[in-house]
C-alpha cells in the first residue's frame, strides 16, 4: 500500500462516518463534522522553468496549508531540460531514490510531446516505474500550448494522456484549464510576454489544478493572495508567491475544478479520453 492508498483508505472511513451521521444529524451539523486533511505530504517535482516560474511548489504549498497540510517540497528544474535529460542525468534519479514520496511530478520540456511524442513516452514510462518501485504515485504535469501556436494543445493532451495511461499515473490537465479558460475569457494574461512562460495568473491556475487533482476537492474558496512560512536558520521566513484580488482567483478556482472533474484526474489514467472511438469500434 502506497502513502496516498493509505491516506484514502482513512479518508474513505472518515467519509462513512460523516454519511452516518448525517443520517442521525441536520445536514448542517454533518457538513461540520467533515474532516479535514491535517497530515504532512512530500511532493518532489521533476521538470523545467514551467515549475519553477512564479515557484509553482511553493504556491502549491501555500493552498494546501489552507486545509492544515504541511507540504515539504523539493525539484530538480533545469531550465528547458527534457525527460530524456532527466533520465540519463543523475540528479532527478538520485532525489525520486532518496524519497519517500507521496507524490513525484513529471514534467516534458514544453514542445516536445507535441513534435516528438515516441521519445517523450519512453523517457515517462521509465520514470514512471522508478516512482512506482519507490511506493510514490507519479502524476504528469499536463502543460499548455504557446501563445502563438494553441494547435500545440491537441498534441500535448494526447501524449501526456498516453503516459498517464502507461505509467498509471495521474495527469493534472493543467494545460486543458488554461484552454478553458481562454476560451472563457481571451484577455486572461495566463501567458507571460514571451508567449511560452506562466504569468502569476497562469501558475495559480496550474496549482489550482493539482491542488484539485491530489487532494480530490474543489478549490473554490481559496485564497488569491498565497503566504508561505517557512523554518530557516534565521528563523521564520514569510514568502508570498502569489497576489491575486479575489475577482481574479475565483474564476480561475472554478476551471480547474471544471476540469478535473471532467477528466477525473484525481483517478490514474484507464483510457485515453483524447481518442474516440471509431464506428469500427462501437459495433
Amino acid at each position: 500500500m502506497t502513502r496516498r492508498d493509505a491516506v484514502l483508505r482513512s479518508a474513505g472511513c472518515a467519509t462513512l462516518l460523516v454519511a452516518a451521521l448525517a443520517c442521525a444529524f441536520p445536514a448542517s451539523t454533518a457538513r461540520a463534522a467533515a474532516p479535514e486533511f491535517t497530515k504532512k505530504m512530500r511532493i518532489l517535482f521533476i521538470g523545467n522553468s514551467y515549475i519553477y516560474v512564479n515557484d509553482l511548489p511553493r504556491m502549491l504549498k501555500g493552498l494546501m496549508a489552507v486545509k492544515a497540510i504541511d507540504l515539504e517540497t523539493r525539484r530538480i528544474t533545469p531550465g528547458g531540460c527534457t525527460l530524456e535529460k532527466h533520465w540519463k542525468g543523475e540528479a532527478a534519479r538520485k532525489a525520486i531514490a532518496e524519497g519517500p514520496w507521496d507524490y513525484v511530478v513529471i514534467q516534458e520540456q514544453s514542445q516536445m510531446p507535441a513534435f516528438n511524442p515516441p521519445v517523450t513516452l519512453k523517457y515517462a514510462a521509465l520514470l514512471a516505474d522508478m516512482v512506482h518501485n519507490v511506493g510514490a504515485e507519479p502524476v504528469f504535469y499536463l502543460t499548455w500550448a504557446r501563445k502563438n501556436k494553441p494547435s500545440m494543445q491537441k498534441g500535448l493532451t494526447s501524449t501526456y494522456m498516453q503516459a498517464g495511461l502507461a505509467g498509471k499515473a495521474l495527469v493534472a490537465p493543467v494545460g486543458i484549464a488554461w484552454e478553458k479558460a481562454l476560451a472563457a475569457n481571451p484577455k486572461l494574461q495566463l501567458h507571460a510576454k514571451d508567449g511560452s512562460h506562466p504569468t502569476q495568473q497562469g501558475t495559480y491556475l496550474a496549482a489550482c489544478t493539482f491542488f484539485a487533482t491530489i487532494l480530490r476537492r474543489d478549490p473554490m474558496g481559496l485564497p488569491g493572495k498565497v503566504v508561505v512560512e517557512e523554518k530557516t536558520e534565521k528563523g521564520l521566513r514569510r514568502y508570498i508567491p502569489c497576489q491575486l484580488p479575489t475577482a481574479q482567483a475565483r474564476p480561475l478556482q472554478a476551471v480547474a475544478w471544471k476540469t478535473v472533474e471532467e477528466f477525473k484526474s484525481y483517478k490514474p489514467v484507464t483510457s485515453d479520453p483524447t481518442t474516440k472511438p471509431s464506428k469500427a469500434d462501437k459495433k
